[in-house]
């Protein structure tokens, strides 16, 4: 810093003025000296920062027309935009009270031709958009054959705005949105500038610079109370190579004939770290296909949503299990699988057994006791003779069952009813310095989700914590990317 200060005031001031905001920030603040220097500077990147940095459209009629023209006509405001979100509270029209019918060509023009051209010509100056419209990609899926961006436009609907602004926000760095439509397929807007993106970003003859480079973090819901957002829309962004944590609410089914093609096979491994399903329901495959394409995930979070979200679906936790521990045993730290196991046209694809023992870093699990009992958990014969001739005893059954968690565990909240693990379970507790020796708190249920006081009596001899609350245990991590979805969706 000596020996910036020997440059003349007004030099410095010229450089401070062609930095970004946020490295202008990080500059003033190394020295006292530029922090005073550069007041005026920083304080107008504030009062920008206040009013573009997260453009929240629920309720606010056309702020993402305004937005988008204020950004086209001033460029260098697109560098403040870093939070977007789109309710289905969100105006979707410019006049509510002028819906648009896309599927044929009735609907009055409403938006000013000047406007319409504006737009459209912005949209070409991006070079993903342009490709996009020579190559028409970016068509309306829910439109007359052949309808156009600047005809979308012209009758009102937002979607190329959205799209839009989000190509041109440079910074943008969180993307919620909620899926309003059922299907969602390569032509539409948004869906297209998406997998466009991707697929530009694993071509190593890439030459246009491309938007949604410093995205990390997603949140996508379902605007109805059953059917479920397009399990596509995970493997795609989590394809983004900036990518770190995405989160679903109602989101299920199957995706295996958008997943398991060519282009998806030539993707480099997903840099995502955290996922969060709430309230989903998925095909197992389909749930496949989005894990084994991670390479460190650190938090899994999958509450089952059930036939209500999809009919293509089952919540097979034991498989989510083996899936998990191909992709993430050296990673993962935090695994949640909640919610009711129900039957479902695919239960068998359930798998009877699976060991958490490979986890070499997980500290937080929460599942139900036949996650890691298995199968037999229904109607296991503890008279069974064994294989040396021995039997079942609390010691042996409650060892297997120790094995089947990792070492690491710190946190432990069981689901549903033990049945006769419920024995093995206390003596593994008492045991827990030699079993489990890291483990910290837990919470158990019993007789139909009252916990017994046994295990408190031999929690506390241990000296471990007992959790009256399931919540509590959500990492601080997941418990973000949850906020995410507030206000998306059903609200």
């Amino acid at each position: 810093m000596a020996s910036l200060r020997t440059i003349p005031t007004e030099l410095r001031l010229t450089i401070a003025e062609l930095l970004d905001a946020r490295t202008c920030f990080k500059f003033a603040i190394a020295d006292r000296e530029h922090h005073a220097l550069y007041s005026a500077l920083l304080k107008k990147h504030k009062k920008l920062f206040a009013r573009y940095n997260t453009i929240d459209t629920h309720g606010a009629g056309r702020l993402v027309w305004d937005v988008t023209k204020e950004i086209i006509e001033k460029p260098e405001l697109a560098q403040y935009v870093e939070d977007v979100s789109f309710p289905n509270t969100r105006q979707e029209v410019w006049d509510p009270d002028v819906y648009p019918d896309m599927l044929t060509r009735n609907s009055p023009n409403i938006v000013p031709e000047e406007l319409v051209r504006l737009y459209t010509e912005a949209a070409m100056k991006v070079p993903i958009m342009s490709r996009m419209l020579e190559d028409g990609i970016y068509d309306c899926a829910f439109s007359a054959p052949g309808w156009t961006v600047e005809q979308t436009i012209r009758i009102g609907s937002d979607q190329p705005i959205v799209a839009l602004l989000i190509a041109m926000a440079e910074n943008l760095r969180v993307l919620r949105f909620t899926e309003i439509r059922g299907a969602h397929d390569a032509s539409n807007e948004i869906y297209g500038l998406i997998w466009s993106v991707v697929l530009a970003s694993a071509d190593p003859a890439q030459t246009l610079p491309l938007p949604l480079q410093n995205l990390t973090h997603v949140a996508i819901s379902y605007a109805d109370t059953e059917g479920s957002c397009e399990v596509a829309w995970a493997g795609h962004f989590c394809s983004l190579p900036a990518l770190r944590g995405f989160a679903a609410n109602k989101m299920g089914g199957s995706s295996r004939s958008s997943i398991d093609d060519d282009e998806h096979a030539n993707l480099p491994k997903s840099n995502v770290k955290n996922l969060l399903f709430d309230w989903c329901f998925f095909h197992p495959e389909a749930l496949d296909d989005i894990l084994e394409r991670t390479n460190s995930l650190e938090t899994f979070v999958y509450t089952n949503g059930g036939a209500c979200v999809s009919d293509e679906g089952t919540f097979a936790p034991r498989r989510v299990v083996a899936a998990l521990l191909k992709c993430a045993a050296h990673s993962l730290e935090e695994l949640i699988l909640a919610g009711d196991e129900g039957d479902d046209d695919f239960e068998d694809e359930e798998i009877d057994f699976v060991s958490l023992r490979g986890f070499t870093k997980l500290r937080t699990l929460r599942c139900s006791w036949a996650t890691f009992t298995g199968m037999q958990s229904d109607n296991s014969d503890y008279d069974e003779e064994l294989p040396d001739r021995g039997f079942h005893t609390r010691e042996s059954t409650s060892h297997e069952w120790a094995k089947a968690l990792p070492e690491s565990l710190e946190i432990l909240h069981l689901e549903h009813e033990p049945y006769e693990e419920w024995e093995a379970f206390l003596h593994v507790l008492r045991s827990s310095p030699a079993l489990l020796p890291n483990l910290k708190r837990v919470h158990a249920q019993n007789n139909f989700g009252r916990s017994l006081a046994v295990v408190t009596q031999a929690l506390e001899e241990q000296g471990i914590a007992y959790d009256e609350e399931v919540e509590v245990i959500v990492s601080e991590t997941s418990t973000k990317l949850g906020r995410l979805l507030h206000g998306q969706g059903v609200v």
